[in-house]
């Protein structure tokens, strides 16, 4: 074998072996330092693993980690997951329109229109009670918040309570923002299924809490109980 050669293909394995170390350094370090800052726990990546960070953040359950997709050549996303407080509408799901989904939508699939341009182009909504989710969808701040959806990528997505919000790459420096991004999807949420049952509670006078993820109105109107 030509010397040279093997004197080439040393040097390149000494430079992967160099840049995944200083990899697993980086996200050891930033990652790290995230999950401290936040009182979360911090899984470190190895050759066998992944990085992983997860515990809850105001009250919800939050997850970031490392996912490889596709075929052969596999594609690595950085994903940040939280949930709602609040139940959201049976069978809600919201994710970014590919080409399956207008092929659905040609041969009658479900896509509920909820009256905004930009999202309903961009974004397939779905759900058993399409009065429900138009009228959740209805809700300006919630609106603003799933343009989010639009910019992350393509398998990020609302799926019930649960918000899933991936960018491409091992993410290092931004994650924060990441987490960020879904938390803001969820709080969003929450307020937007929480403010007309606060409103009805005000105009009659009753008491408005929550049994089981579910929102309850109680107390007395017009002499009834309710």
């Amino acid at each position: 074998m030509d010397p040279s050669f093997i004197i080439i293909l040393a040097f390149l394995l000494l430079f992967v072996s160099l840049t995944y170390k200083s990899q697993v350094s980086n996200v050891r370090r930033t990652w790290g330092e995230f999950a401290q800052e936040q009182g979360l726990r911090f899984v470190p990546q190895d050759l066998f693993t992944n990085p992983e960070i997860s515990g809850e953040v105001d009250g919800r359950p939050v997850l970031l980690s490392v996912i490889k997709r596709g075929g052969k050549n596999k594609t690595t996303y950085t994903r940040a997951t939280t949930k709602t407080k609040h139940e959201m509408p049976l069978h809600f799901i919201v994710g970014q329109e590919d080409l399956f989904d207008a092929i659905g939508k040609a041969v009658g699939g479900q896509d509920i229109q909820i009256g905004a341009h930009d999202l309903d182009r961009k974004l397939r909504f779905r759900g058993a009670s399409e009065s429900t989710v138009i009228s959740l969808c209805e809700d300006d701040d919630l609106r603003s918040a799933l343009k989010i959806l639009i910019n992350s990528a393509s398998y990020s997505k609302i799926s019930g309570e649960e918000i899933i919000i991936e960018q491409r790459g091992l993410m290092t420096d931004s994650i924060d923002q990441l987490l960020a991004d879904a938390m803001h999807i969820a709080e969003a949420l929450d307020a937007a299924r929480i403010r007309p049952w606060q409103a009805v509670a005000q105009q009659l006078g009753l008491a408005l809490s929550e049994r089981h993820k579910r929102l309850v109105l109680s107390g007395e109107h017009r002499g009834h109980t309710v």
